[in-house]
């Protein structure tokens, strides 16, 4: 097993066979200040401690968001839903096109991000079966643009990426709500009935 096969990046605290919505980034992030794996790093590591740290990783930042992407991004999927975070986060995947960091963090090369799809995405596709597809940012929804045949069918509403900058908590909830409402009248429904339930559960 190599670093090709390593999914990181990918965060729920969904169960298997919960209907969920999935949110897709380009990839990783954290970048801007060069590669987070130095060269070898995942030849000198066995793939389940790699797993492991990049679990963490996401763990805390998800869990305990401090500012930033993660701490936006749980608000939009806590609005999008209309329920508290700790219930939205049950029916939300994060995922993204491809799962290493680049420099810059920019688009990785067509190869790769074909490449990463073709290992990744697709399996989780298939695995979760989500109600919708959520692409943050426009180099994603480019993407999916021109690769519609991936997603079965599956409806894409668009998002505001959480990093967008100038916007205030109140106008990421706001865009996060309008966006529920673009969603087919009977996913709306069938969403609204699970976390009807599952409210009732907590």
């Amino acid at each position: 097993m190599d670093d090709r096969y390593i999914p990181r990046g990918f965060y729920s605290d969904a169960q298997p066979g919960e209907p969920v919505l999935m949110f897709l980034a380009m990839n990783p992030g954290g970048g801007r200040g060069g590669l987070l794996e130095p060269p070898g790093y995942y030849a000198v590591n066995h793939p389940r401690h790699v797993l492991d740290v990049h679990r963490a990783f996401l763990d805390e930042q998800f869990n305990r968001p401090r500012r930033g992407f993660h701490r936006k991004l749980k608000l939009q999927v806590s609005a999008f839903l209309n329920v508290p975070t700790q219930v939205a986060m049950r029916f939300a995947v994060f995922t993204e096109l491809f799962k290493c960091t680049t420099p810059g963090d920019g688009m990785a090369s067509p190869q790769t991000v074909d490449r990463c799809v073709e290992l990744h995405l697709t399996r989780e596709i298939r695995e979760w079966q989500p109600l919708a597809v959520i692409p943050l940012g426009e180099a994603v929804r480019n993407w999916i643009a021109e690769h519609p045949a991936v997603f079965h069918g599956i409806p894409v509403i668009r998002l505001m990426h959480p990093s967008y900058y100038g916007r205030s908590d109140e106008e990421f909830r706001q865009e996060a709500v309008s966006a529920f409402e673009r969603l087919p009248v009977d996913t709306q429904i069938r969403i609204r009935h699970i976390l009807a339930d599952a409210e009732h559960e907590e």
